[in-house]
């Protein structure tokens, strides 16, 4: 399961037909990543602090995708944007493939998502820029592009993926998916990929 799907939901909806915390047992969590700020290379700024002045001189009109409501990329600029007292137009999208796509045609200016595979290689390619990450710390394979604490925003916001069974699944099971997990996660090219 993702982030959106199993944490996010849970409080952004009133009914759902499984309840996040009792209807599975937690087996391993596999992936995390946070969450590159990138804007079309039309935008006028090239750091989180010139993004941040732009939308405080044009409240509301500045545009920012999310591939999804509720996605870690949507409630992440919700928290980026309660943060820094700035007001951005979300554009929700039905995942980050269509979002990126008018990010690089500059239909929006602004979005947040995982570094791989989708933005970094077309932040390297040069078609939409990093303005930073959304880390605690700079990450291994983007160590050139800023964080947004180290830019003066106190945010850090990601994703994850995680293994889950069902509720009730007896604890040899789990325990036994667990360790087959983490010996799979640990493989060199696992690790490397």
């Amino acid at each position: 399961t993702v982030i959106a799907a199993h944490a996010a939901n849970q409080t952004l909806y009133a009914k759902l037909p499984y309840d996040s915390v009792k209807s599975f047992e937690h087996v391993s969590l596999l992936v995390t990543s946070p969450l590159i700020v990138c804007a079309t290379n039309a935008l006028a700024a090239t750091n989180v602090k010139d993004l941040i002045e732009l939308a405080k001189a044009k409240p509301g009109q500045l545009t920012f995708a999310s591939s999804g409501v509720g996605a870690a990329a949507h409630l992440t600029t919700e928290l980026f944007m309660a943060t820094t007292g700035i007001k951005m137009t979300h554009v929700p999208y039905k995942g980050t493939a269509p979002a990126l796509q008018d990010l690089i045609g500059g239909q929006i200016n602004f979005m947040m998502d995982t570094p791989m595979p989708a933005m970094l290689p077309q932040v390297r390619a040069g078609k939409i820029k990093a303005l930073g990450m959304a880390s605690d710390k700079r990450i291994g394979i983007a160590p050139e592009i800023p964080t947004l604490i180290e830019q003066g925003v106190q945010v850090v916001g990601g994703t994850w993926v995680a293994l889950l069974a069902p509720a009730g699944t007896p604890k040899a099971i789990v325990d036994k998916l667990s360790g087959a997990a983490g010996a799979a996660m640990r493989r060199a090219e696992v690790k490397e990929r």
